[in-house]
């Protein structure tokens, strides 16, 4: 709102942090560019889930669905009650609407609007994994659209009632999350899980696993592979399945049958089933016959 008073120390001193960490980040990637290839352009162009990325309907409805949706309690993996949240839900992408007819009557929403309308687009056509902890980057920017609709609404009725509307739905927010803290799912089921998972492994083995796995396998000799190796040609030792490697399994079946006919060879024969957790499944590699 101020970029008039902007000069050319105000610009320096801003990019410097950006500048500084995407050197940090740049030496980082060198340490093997071509995983950081394989890894961030496969995602934007679609190599992972093709009917996810480019310019199509599909990738409209899956960004919609399992973006945004699912974010917000539409899916059989939630209880019934979880769906409440699609009422804040209801309250961003109003506001959103909302702040896109107020763009020519004022100037203060318009870079708010245009600014969310970006990350909107480069997250439904950029973003190949429609994965919902991507919504951290609009989030403020919806909430930011909220507080502009509440403030430009002259009518105390309808001022008021939008209050009501927006505490509500922060209510139902707070309170999914505090059941989930309630439910204490990491001591209930995640812990007794991976105690037993780290039982049952022989240090030094390679482990196809989770990602949030990895603070209790460690970082060395762990990979996150929902294609269970198949472009590397490397098996692993032990493979540790959720819910997640499950659906990513199933779409696999969808986007590309060949690499789930091998992820279905490698559970199916390649390997046993060692344990099954209330979260996670651990499968160890079967030994070559003689």
């Amino acid at each position: 709102y101020d970029r008039k008073k902007l000069d050319l120390k105000g610009f320096l001193v801003s990019a410097a942090p950006y500048i500084l960490c995407g050197i940090l980040w740049g030496l980082y990637i060198m340490q093997n560019l071509d995983a950081f290839k394989y890894q961030f352009l496969g995602n934007v162009g679609g190599k992972y889930y093709p009917s996810q990325a480019g310019f199509s309907w599909a990738t409209i409805y899956s960004e919609i669905r399992w973006r945004y949706l699912f974010a917000y309690g539409l899916s059989s993996d939630f209880p019934a009650f979880a769906k409440s949240l699609l009422l804040l839900l209801s309250v961003y992408i109003g506001s959103f609407i909302y702040t896109a007819f107020r763009i020519k009557s004022d100037e203060k929403a318009r870079p708010v609007f245009l600014l969310t309308l970006l990350y909107f687009l480069l997250l439904m056509f950029l973003v190949g994994h429609k994965w919902t902890t991507y919504l951290c980057h609009i989030v403020p920017l919806y909430a930011a659209c909220a507080a502009i609709t509440w403030g430009s609404l002259k009518n105390k009725f309808a001022r008021n009632t939008f209050l009501v509307i927006l505490v509500a739905a922060m209510g139902v927010s707070c309170g999914a999350n505090i059941y989930r803290v309630k439910r204490n799912d990491y001591y209930k089921s995640y812990l007794p899980d991976i105690t037993e998972v780290k039982k049952l492994i022989e240090p030094g083995k390679t482990i196809n696993t989770p990602l949030e796995t990895f603070f209790h396998l460690g970082f060395e000799n762990t990979v996150a592979d929902h294609r269970l190796c198949y472009y590397s040609k490397k098996p692993t030792h032990y493979i540790v399945t959720d819910s997640e490697f499950e659906k990513a399994f199933k779409v696999q079946e969808k986007e590309n049958p060949e690499i789930y006919k091998h992820i279905r060879k490698t559970i199916d024969k390649d390997y046993t089933l060692l344990f099954t957790g209330k979260i996670y499944k651990l499968y160890k590699i079967n030994k070559p016959k003689n």
